[in-house]
């Protein structure tokens, strides 16, 4: 059997409201494998966000533990957080969190900018990624110009 790529072990997110303690995520447990398809749903407020930020690293967990390829990432500073974000995980928004003055070619490439990869090298994959993704005409565009779809 496959190990787990990502896996929560008795997970819980709380935070303090003032003398109040607010349960996000209760204790969870949860597995998923290299190819599965995998949704997560349930009402507002049922902690969907918070589960998603936990295994992003975007959270670090009030208890349990996180792996991810098979490490523990529960307890990583939050350098080495943004550095696993950086490497290993990919995230698309619901918002779009894009950089008005940016155009759409130089938004996709500015990660890869930040991470150290050579200027000619990200402008290319980025042109590359677009033309895949069937956005090789709106590559000049600024993100007010863009579709939300």
């Amino acid at each position: 059997m496959m190990s787990a790529i990502l896996k929560f072990e008795a997970v819980a997110k709380n935070y303090k409201s003032g003398p109040s303690i607010i349960h996000a995520l209760h204790e969870t447990d949860f597995e998923a494998r290299k190819g599965e398809l995998i949704a997560i749903v349930g009402p507002s407020g049922s902690g969907k966000s918070t589960f998603l930020s936990l295994a992003g690293a975007l959270l670090t967990p009030s208890s349990g533990q996180i792996f991810l390829n098979g490490k523990d990432i529960s307890g990583l500073s939050k350098k080495e957080q943004t550095e696993l974000r950086l490497n290993e995980i990919g995230f698309i928004f619901q918002a779009a969190h894009l950089v008005p003055y940016l155009k759409v070619k130089d938004q996709v490439s500015f990660i890869g900018k930040r991470s150290g990869t050579d200027k000619n090298k990200s402008d290319q994959d980025s042109l590359d990624l677009l033309n895949q993704l069937g956005l090789e005409a709106r590559t000049h565009f600024y993100p007010k110009d863009l579709s939300r779809g």
